[in-house]
């Protein structure tokens, strides 16, 4: 589930809200139920137009090792490394998420507007 929340400053900068949650099944324990993983990041980023912000972070690693091999065999200490096998695994995962934001021009009627601040040495500044 990713969530993003835009909030538009002026005409060509945004700030996102980014919520991101991830479930991933992880096993299983030993009555049979799956045990599922969950991770979450949340963040928020400022940018111009075009401008891109890569989140990382989100990673995992796995290590398993499976023996196999004849039942009673693979027990005995002489005979365990001609009747077993052992099998191990290695698995990393990283997930990258690319964020441009293209903010999109508004009807002419609905402009947004700068302010101008203007004064001088006698005059604080104030709006025009």
């Amino acid at each position: 589930m990713i969530k993003l929340t835009p909030r538009i400053h002026g005409m060509d900068e945004v700030t996102l809200e980014l919520d991101a949650e991830f479930k991933v099944l992880a096993g299983q324990a030993l009555n049979g139920i799956p045990v599922i993983s969950n991770r979450k990041i949340s963040t928020k980023v400022r940018l111009k137009e075009n401008e891109s912000a890569v989140v990382a972070g989100l990673m995992t690693k796995d290590e398993a090792v499976s023996i196999s091999g004849l039942a009673g065999l693979a027990q005995i200490p002489g005979l365990r490394w001609l009747v077993r096998q052992s099998t191990k695994s290695h698995n990393a995962d990283e997930v990258l998420i690319v964020l441009r934001p293209h903010l999109m021009t508004i009807p002419p009627d609905e402009m947004i507007t700068r302010s101008i601040w203007v004064g001088t040495e006698t005059r604080p500044m104030g709006p025009l």
